[in-house]
């Protein structure tokens, strides 16, 4: 069977597209203002950091995929992980450091000096910890076409740098907790590791990790860096990519969740200084993760992965801490306007420019995005990617819902995974993995878009039930669901669902497909993010920063339709 489709790539600065710093700046208010919307929905009502931040992720991912599509590129395998990368930033806090910025350092009650560099050098490794992960899963799709070993390092070898950075962590404390040298943190000097068993303990996870860099290194001597283990058995290569997966879900959950304050502090700690050894430490190992991922694609010669890590890793770690500025304004004005709102707003339209200059950079390299399954290319291998693709958002999902648990969850990784599996079992006998390839693509800008409506209708909910005095808000404080909310939230989900089962229905009954019309798609992403902005404006409603809202949606919309109209005929 073969796919239609009438994308014919041209790079970004080909002479076929012309004016492209005017595409460019409107691609960055676009992104910006939808960015800055969607980034400042995460932590309000309805949304904790980890549901909110989906948000903006999937939006990005979606106009990552409408912006490429008007130059021909397709990108459809790239959404997903722009979403989720970002996505589990919003595990990282970062509350504390707002203070601490103003020269407060709270601790037993009183209010000690602290130096504000102390609170922007730490707003800026958590730029770096939240970027980081979008950026290196962005790297690493652009250029998926290494060898089984080569992946397995890539995410092998970043957990072993983090957990060489916890061991730094126990070792100098004072480097990374404000203040630790007061005797604030009740610190003894013989004080152990907390984890409870040994199945928790430092020693059990080196002795997982160095099992998994054993297989890894097993692996590269029989397959010498080829994708279809010639020498091998098969076997070898599913147990090295389960025990990997296995590996990285449990040394993960203890490295990047430090419960016990990393066997540091003796006795109780109040909220404050509990959340800073918590809150520092995850910081610290994300980015020593991030270092990790860098240093691998220097070594992998991964240009890819090491220029979009840096870019969006390291300049959202300068982005963040220059928004958090906003936040000295609580103490010229603290009742004028939501200062809060305002610096997560500057970070979301930083972000979105971050991800437009990725795009740019991107789109300068077409054929990093061509079908790499073409009629040559064995279902097996096309089976093999998709089940692996499956596995990565699951374990996303396991991560993002690690302490939350999976009441969201249940219908978003789990769901991907199942039906990743069916299609390839569905195409087990052909012959070529161009139809498996093909719906794979669709499958997963399909389930970008559900995503981001799913926990944009979830979580909005919260507000509308009020809005429409369906209950007081008192009744939805710290995420509740009465029964009025349940019943809103069934009406609004239900025909999601429905359209997305159809859509699923449809994709599997029809092996010859062909590309949506771009006037159609483009639809789409206006009525997508006029929904971004007025679940946005919601969320803060009745305040008066709601003009704010409104502004940067019209700057969206009117961005979008410029560019609507500069699309070259030959996209549609």
């Amino acid at each position: 069977m073969t796919t239609k489709s009438n994308l014919a790539p041209r790079p970004w600065n080909s002479p076929t597209t012309g004016r492209t710093q005017t595409d460019f700046v409107l691609l960055a208010l676009l992104f910006g203002s939808v960015g800055a919307i969607s980034w400042a929905i995460r932590g309000t009502s309805g949304w904790n950091g980890i549901d909110g931040t989906v948000v903006p992720g999937m939006a990005w991912g979606v106009l990552w995929y409408w912006a490429a599509r008007r130059r021909g590129i397709d990108v459809r395998g790239v959404t997903l992980w722009l979403g989720l990368g970002i996505a589990i930033g919003g595990e990282l806090g970062y509350g504390q450091y707002v203070s601490w910025t103003r020269g407060d350092f709270y601790a037993g009650g009183r209010v000690l000096a602290v130096s504000p560099a102390t609170g922007f050098l730490w707003f800026a490794l958590v730029g770096v910890a939240w970027g980081a992960l979008g950026g290196i899963a962005l790297g690493w799709v652009l250029n998926s076409g290494v060898s089984l070993h080569q992946w397995l390092v890539r995410l092998l070898a970043p957990i072993g740098v983090a957990m060489l950075g916890r061991m730094l962590i126990q070792a100098e404390p004072a480097w990374f907790f404000p203040l630790y040298g007061a005797g604030l943190y009740a610190a003894q000097p013989d004080a152990r590791l907390a984890d409870a068993g040994f199945l928790l303990s430092p020693t059990f996870m080196w002795e997982l990790w160095l099992v998994g860099a054993a297989l890894v290194s097993a692996v590269w001597t029989f397959t010498r860096k080829t994708l279809r283990c010639p020498r091998l058995d098969h076997g070898l290569c599913v147990l090295s990519v389960a025990y990997t997966a296995f590996a990285i879900v449990w040394i993960g959950h203890w490295l990047f969740f430090p419960q016990g304050n990393l066997g540091l502090i003796g006795g109780e700690l109040d909220d404050h200084l509990s959340r800073t050894v918590y809150t520092n430490s995850q910081n610290a190992l994300v980015v020593a993760w991030w270092l990790g991922a860098l240093t691998v694609a220097v070594w992998q010669g991964d240009r890819s992965t090491l220029i979009m890590g840096l870019l969006i890793g390291g300049g959202f770690g300068i982005g963040m801490p220059l928004s958090a500025i906003w936040c000295l304004g609580y103490t010229v004005a603290p009742q004028y306007i939501d200062w809060w709102k305002i610096w997560e707003m500057n970070a979301g339209f930083n972000l979105g420019i971050l991800y437009v200059v990725a795009l740019y950079l991107a789109m300068r390299q077409p054929d990093k995005f061509k079908c790499s399954a073409d009629l040559g290319t064995a279902t097996i291998t096309a089976c093999g990617r998709a089940l692996a693709s499956a596995a990565g958002v699951l374990l996303v999902w396991i991560y993002l819902y690690a302490e939350d648990g999976l009441s969201a969850g249940i219908f978003l990784g789990p769901v991907y995974a199942v039906v990743a599996c069916w299609f390839c079992w569905r195409n087990r006998h052909q012959h070529s993995g161009v139809v498996l390839h093909e719906q794979q693509q669709r499958l997963t800008l399909m389930f970008c878009v559900f995503y981001l409506l799913f926990i944009l209708l979830h979580g909005a909910t919260n507000r509308l039930g009020v809005f429409l005095k369906l209950y007081d808000e008192a009744a939805v404080e710290q995420y509740a669901w009465p029964a009025a909310r349940l019943w809103l939230f069934v009406f609004l989900a239900t025909p999601l669902l429905a359209a997305t089962f159809r859509t699923l229905w449809l994709l599997a009954r029809t092996e010859q497909t062909r590309e949506i019309p771009l006037e159609q798609v483009t639809r789409h992403i206006a009525g997508l993010v006029m929904l971004v902005g007025l679940v946005g404006a919601l969320t803060i409603w009745p305040s008066k920063i709601g003009v704010i809202y409104a502004a940067l949606l019209l700057i969206a919309v009117t961005a979008l339709i410029q560019l609507d109209h500069r699309t070259p005929r030959d996209c549609t």
